[in-house]
């Protein structure tokens, strides 16, 4: 049998995971369009955004085309997003096609973390696509992928149409991410054939009136916190990335972390100035690891809710702020003498 080389689209696209059936050996797979907007149920408008904890929807089509009969296996569709979406317990999706019976709905389900794809035997499909494509471009690494899958047809040939429709829950903090599908078949799994699967990764979608400060997966920003969710007697990484662009700190072999703690009280616990470690290996970034508990002396009976900061050089002479964050990420309109400080809230969700 003989498949046709379709040319793979890029696509501006959304996430998700689902499988339908019908696969063919070695034929061309493409994904044609994704339609990631959302009505605002407020103003009845597209936007290309949720309000935390509502229902999202996507939807995506694209073709197989077959030359020939195929064999009997399984079409999958994968979904990338962040953890705290829990896609695997939140999404619901399903398929329509052009052949068989296309009004009808068909119910896709999570595919079992122990079921290998042929290319990657040992690992689920979460893991095999996390070894092989990681985030893509999202610059923060707490993300999953998903995959799901339909009953198979019996047999299948010539071409096939597809629309694939995804619901999901959205994680109730705000952020943006960048979404990205996979879409291929079980007997070839995520291997060395490109024209057997097709990966595409989409443009930023926010999440919005939800908790905290905006988590950014799309851009590379001044500062990093790991774990993203933290309570004050964990260990919580406070990273400074000098080099996403020249800043008053370009220069300076040592930086500092000048940071105070705000708790439910009201009280402000300043900590004093501390040296940041330098990585090791070519980029100029700088870590410091606290238990924010003891770091900041915090008497007992209070919790701390959030925690500003700001990098410095020795005297404290020079800094940089979440307001040169903000202006180096497009914020022209924030004036040069504004400099608020980077804020993390304390919460465990």
């Amino acid at each position: 049998m003989k498949c046709l080389k379709i040319k793979k689209h890029r696509l501006e696209l959304l996430i998700v995971v689902a499988v339908l059936s019908l696969i063919a050996w070695g034929c061309s797979f493409v994904i044609n369009n994704v339609y990631i907007e959302q009505e605002d149920p407020e103003t009845g408008e597209q936007v290309f955004y949720v309000r935390a904890g509502e229902v999202a929807t996507f939807k995506f089509d694209g073709r197989i085309e077959i030359d020939g009969s195929t064999t009997n296996e399984t079409f999958i569709i994968a979904f990338l997003a962040p953890t705290s979406w829990n896609i695997g317990e939140n999404a619901t999706v399903t398929f329509r096609e052009n052949r068989y019976e296309p009004d009808v709905d068909h119910r896709m389900t999570r595919i079992p973390d122990t079921t290998s794809p042929a290319s990657h035997p040992g690992m689920s499909w979460g893991q095999a696509l996390q070894s092989k494509y990681g985030v893509m471009s999202n610059v923060l690494t707490d993300m999953e992928w998903v995959a799901f899958q339909s009953d198979n047809y019996a047999s299948v040939d010539g071409n096939i149409d597809y629309t694939v429709t995804i619901k999901c829950i959205a994680g109730i903090n705000n952020l943006k991410f960048k979404p990205a599908f996979f879409m291929g078949h079980s007997n070839h799994g995520a291997g060395t054939n490109t024209n057997e699967y097709d990966v595409v990764e989409g443009e930023c979608f926010e999440v919005v009136e939800g908790n905290g400060a905006t988590i950014d997966y799309c851009s590379f920003h001044y500062n990093s916190v790991t774990p993203l969710l933290s309570l004050q007697d964990d260990y919580i990484t406070f990273t400074f990335l000098s080099d996403v662009s020249t800043n008053e700190l370009t220069n300076c072999d040592e930086i500092y972390w000048s940071a105070n703690a705000h708790t439910d009280a009201g009280n402000i616990y300043a900590a004093p100035k501390t040296q940041m470690k330098k990585q090791s290996g070519d980029l100029p970034r700088y870590d410091v690891t606290i238990w924010p508990a003891g770091f900041f002396k915090i008497p007992e009976g209070e919790t701390i809710t959030y925690i500003d900061y700001y990098f410095t050089n020795s005297d404290g002479t020079l800094s940089v702020s979440q307001s040169d964050d903000s202006r180096n990420n497009g914020g022209e309109d924030i004036p040069d003498d504004v400099n608020e400080p980077f804020s993390f809230e304390l919460r465990c969700d």
